[in-house]
């Protein structure tokens, strides 16, 4: 996978090029939009690094801490209250949406549906590939 490329061949696990329309491959344009946003490049570092889905409070906790660079303080119940409305109203549909992850309301937990090794390539040109927190 080349990310200069025009599309990203990108598709849920799962599909072939036959089975989805050509119109469902996330073009490398728009997924380079999506990592624009730190808060989605980092929920999706997290998710390629993990064989498991993850729970949302989960992700919330950590996007928090990487908002402060890892501290906490007295604001850190409202960081959290903050960055957990972000997710849910904006970045976790966002990536909902093209088709990078699933979200099940049942378990409250987030899902990469796309290969990490698809994605990783566009995750190294971000800054939060070369985080090492680990939630396997």
């Amino acid at each position: 996978m080349n990310p200069n490329d025009e599309r990203s061949n990108l598709r849920p696990r799962g599909l072939d090029a036959s089975e989805s329309p050509d119109s469902e491959v996330l073009s490398s344009h728009a997924l380079f939009d999506i990592l624009a946003a730190p808060a989605r490049a980092k929920i999706l570092s997290l998710l390629v690094r993990c064989s498991n889905p993850i729970e949302t409070e989960t992700l919330t906790r950590v996007v928090a801490l990487e908002d402060k660079d890892g501290v906490v303080d007295a604001s850190s119940v409202n960081e959290r209250e903050r960055v957990a409305a972000a997710l849910h109203h904006t970045h976790l549909p966002k990536l909902s949406k093209v088709g990078l992850v699933k979200l099940s309301p049942k378990t409250d937990e987030v899902k990469l549906i796309v290969s990490p090794d698809e994605l990783e390539p566009y995750l190294a040109l971000t800054d939060v590939q070369g985080n090492n927190t680990s939630h396997e």
